[in-house]
């Protein structure tokens, strides 16, 4: 959304091409949400596209590992605020989640606030940072212990989205679920 102009432009070329050629084209970005207003979401709604949004899902976690550069505002809050008006606007929007050393333990609790606080929600991502090569901020964390403990939180974070009908995955789920002619 950093380059929005250059955006509507390659989703009216896209749109153009389908009624050219008689496709049919599923059209989505990645964002933070932080630059979307009702302006941006209602040309979102008009040309269908599909929204993820690189959200760490806590406001502590939100807030200390995407902080705005040049304000001192809360990004929770306004990535909140926009998630809810895409959701209001009829976008299916999807989470995706870095997850770190610091905050490995605390998936299941992520999934536990997107039910209550995002109950339109239906997808959640987690990636866990890799490689690891820098200096964890819990120095009592390996790598090799991150990714342990990423797995398993990773599993009980997805018993708790099944029982909220909640897509909760991984890169390797992801691969997992899919039959590739060719690796």
């Amino acid at each position: 959304t950093l380059n929005w102009n250059l955006l509507v432009w390659s989703i009216k070329y896209a749109r153009k091409q389908e009624s050219l050629y008689g496709i049919q084209l599923r059209i989505g970005f990645p964002t933070n949400a932080t630059l979307l207003n009702e302006e941006k979401i209602d040309f979102l709604v008009k040309h269908h596209v599909e929204v993820g949004v690189s959200f760490e899902l806590l406001p502590d976690i939100q807030n200390k590992q995407r902080p705005f550069a040049n304000s001192s505002a809360e990004t929770y809050k306004v990535v909140r605020k926009n998630v809810h008006l895409l959701n209001e606007n009829g976008i299916q929007t999807r989470f995706r989640s870095t997850i770190t050393p610091a905050y490995v333990h605390r998936l299941e609790e992520m999934v536990e606030h997107v039910v209550k606080e995002f109950p339109f929600i239906k997808k959640i991502h987690f990636e866990p940072v890799y490689p690891l090569l820098y200096s964890s901020e819990d120095s009592s964390i390996d790598e090799d212990m991150f990714y342990d403990k990423f797995i398993e939180h990773f599993m009980a974070a997805k018993c708790i989205g099944d029982l909220y009908n909640l897509d909760i995955t991984t890169a390797a789920t992801n691969t997992l679920n899919k039959i590739k002619p060719r690796y």
